[in-house]
């Protein structure tokens, strides 16, 4: 069985996949390559466009029980 990536997933990572294209990871060790790309790996996340119903407040929240 192969695997095939959902439509949807595959057009919200396009622009990351994008931005990659042609790259070659950093070598091993090198902390502050791997820092920075990971860095710009969360940037992208913080632009992406919300998803319809579900809460964006990633903060913990208090257990009202």
């Amino acid at each position: 069985m192969s695997f095939t990536l959902d439509p949807e997933v595959a057009e919200a990572l396009a622009p990351f996949a994008a931005d990659i294209a042609g790259s070659m990871p950093p070598p091993v060790g090198d902390v502050a390559a791997r820092r920075a790309t990971l860095e710009g790996v969360f940037r992208y996340g913080d632009t992406a466009p919300a998803v319809p119903g579900r809460r964006h407040d990633h903060r913990p929240q208090a257990d009202h029980r």
